[in-house]
């Protein structure tokens, strides 16, 4: 059962008994692009109950909220539109930055990315340009939460560094398969995530 609800919910960080302590219990990605699908909510959440019955499961999502390039200067994520871009990130999931900039309409040329909380050198951006540029891509995309790590080096003039919000709504859904309810944040946004 353990190996079913995580392959359903990905690599919860903690073993999934650690549910039964929860008040709250958050699916992120369960809204937007790449989200789960509606008929995997009553199932999700009929195998959740297993671990804890009581908690609210509330469904939320990951959306562009920003595009800023180099400079600082905040632009249009139609930016990213049709454009040919590499990206890089050190993030726990990078597939999930990478559905978002191809959600936004880039075209990914090249994609890099390095263990979550990474800390970049001068010699990672030298290699980061050079495999963007050997891919053909016009922009270098990254995270606002990587641009901490790498502030102090010499960017790219070509880069871009897009924000990510975590968003929902709150709502109630009935699931068809069992008498349980989902609810779904509403009109939330929080950013900097």
């Amino acid at each position: 059962m353990e190996t079913v609800l995580s392959s359903r919910l990905g690599n919860c960080g903690e073993p999934l008994a650690a549910m039964g302590r929860a008040d709250i219990i958050v699916l992120t990605k369960g809204i937007g692009s790449g989200g789960l699908q509606t008929t995997d909510y009553g199932q999700i959440v009929a195998d959740i109950r297993r671990y804890n019955p009581e908690a609210a499961v509330f469904l939320s999502g990951h959306s562009l909220s920003a595009v800023r390039l180099s400079s600082g200067e905040k632009v249009s994520s139609d930016l990213l539109k049709d454009r040919k871009v590499f990206c890089f990130c050190a993030l726990g999931n990078p597939e999930s930055f990478r559905t978002t900039v191809s959600a936004a309409g880039a075209i990914i040329k090249g994609f890099r990315s390095f263990r979550d909380h990474h800390a970049f050198s001068a010699g990672d951006i030298s290699e980061i340009r050079e495999e963007a540029r050997k891919a053909g891509a016009e922009w270098i995309v990254t995270t606002e939460k990587d641009m901490i790590r790498y502030v102090a080096l010499i960017l790219p003039e070509n880069l871009i560094i897009i924000g990510i919000d975590f968003s929902g709504r709150i709502r109630v859904l009935r699931c068809g398969v069992c008498s349980l309810e989902i609810f779904i944040m509403e009109d939330k946004r929080w950013s900097g995530i």
